[in-house]
């Protein structure tokens, strides 16, 4: 039990640390800003950007990989500008993914909001509405019991690792959560599409902690009989 304990104090203080970390470096206002809309047809290339009729330059052309393929990173670009232009409180407004580089780039940001949302800017204060007001205290107890399953997830992920099964249940649902992530650039918007994926990971890292916690009652059951 002594090495799971240190296992959970381990976890919590890398949790902390990159917390602390995304904070001071990748420190991001939510800001509002209107990002013209964009279309792959019809733009030209002009020193290695694409640009439109009009000469805004609105995506840097990569050529270390497929063109087929940069469509894709394209088209996730242009929806998170949509998502932007609807606004919102929570908008991530000024990360403008306009290059394969700065996707790869936005990565560790991508999951810390994916795993991470809502912050603790947003767990108190005055909302829209009253009833938003509340919400957000509530939606403060409840993420920070999400970072303790987290926590119970890591732990898990160490005692498992050999388990493929595990792993690939991992591999999917953060694919699916970093879609929402690079998609949305509204934190409120991703806190919601990512549910599924992310009980799955709440579940499991649950599931653990409670399997600690039997394991160790067990142990001092056994340490008083003798």
């Amino acid at each position: 039990m002594k090495n799971n304990q240190k296992k959970f104090l381990f976890f919590l203080f890398i949790l902390l640390i990159f917390q602390a970390w995304m904070t001071t470096v990748q420190k991001e206002p939510f800001l509002s800003s209107n990002i013209p809309e964009v279309g792959w047809n019809g733009v030209t290339i002009d020193n290695g950007k694409v640009v439109s009729r009009t000469e805004t330059i609105l995506w840097e052309y990569s050529r270390w990989i497929p063109d087929s393929v940069e469509r894709r990173f394209y088209t996730i670009s242009s929806i998170r500008s949509g998502s932007i232009r609807t606004g919102g409180n929570t908008l991530i407004s000024h990360v403008e993914l306009t290059s394969v580089n700065k996707f790869i780039l936005y990565l560790p940001r991508a999951l810390q909001v994916g795993l991470f949302s809502p912050f603790p800017q947003f767990w108190s204060g005055e909302g829209s509405t009253p009833a938003m007001t509340m919400a957000r205290k509530i939606v403060g107890a409840v993420t920070l019991f999400f970072y303790f399953c987290l926590i119970g997830l890591f732990s898990a992920i160490i005692s498992y690792r050999n388990n493929t099964f595990l792993w690939m249940t991992l591999v999917f649902c953060i694919m699916g959560i970093l879609l929402y992530s690079y998609t949305s650039a509204n934190t409120g918007t991703i806190v919601r599409t990512r549910y599924g994926f992310y009980m799955l990971f709440v579940s499991f890292g649950f599931a653990h902690l409670v399997q600690l916690f039997q394991s160790y009652f067990k142990n001092r059951a056994k340490i008083k009989q003798v």
